[in-house]
């Protein structure tokens, strides 16, 4: 939420624009400057690590599976959201490439 929230700071919502309407949001998105698209990116690590660290905190048993699981749940959503939303090529080839990673980081980060 933080970074979406600095990311309407620096890229503010044109006025008028109807978020439920997806189609005005995919033609913002398309709009959207490069810096707008590695706040998305970093969001992703940072969400991913932290639930990386949460979850091996949480978890007695089988830890690194877990934070395997939810970098896979995360990469899933993450190519979900390619699919819905235009981005840049470059981010649509590096985006599934963050979420496992920042989990596993996470992992290490909370043992």
């Amino acid at each position: 939420a933080l970074f979406q929230y600095i990311n309407y700071l620096l890229f503010p919502l044109p006025d008028g624009l109807d978020r439920a309407d997806f189609e005005a949001m995919k033609t913002y998105a398309e709009q959207l400057p490069v810096q707008a698209h590695v706040v998305v990116l970093a969001a992703h690590f940072v969400a991913a690590t932290g639930a990386g660290i949460v979850a091996t905190r949480v978890s007695r048993s089988y830890r690194l599976t877990i934070c395997i699981l939810l970098g896979t749940f995360f990469t899933i959503m993450g190519l979900v959201n390619i699919l819905q939303f235009p981005h840049p090529d470059w981010f649509n080839l590096i985006d599934p490439f963050v979420h496992l990673p920042g989990c596993y980081l996470g992992y290490r980060l909370g043992r």
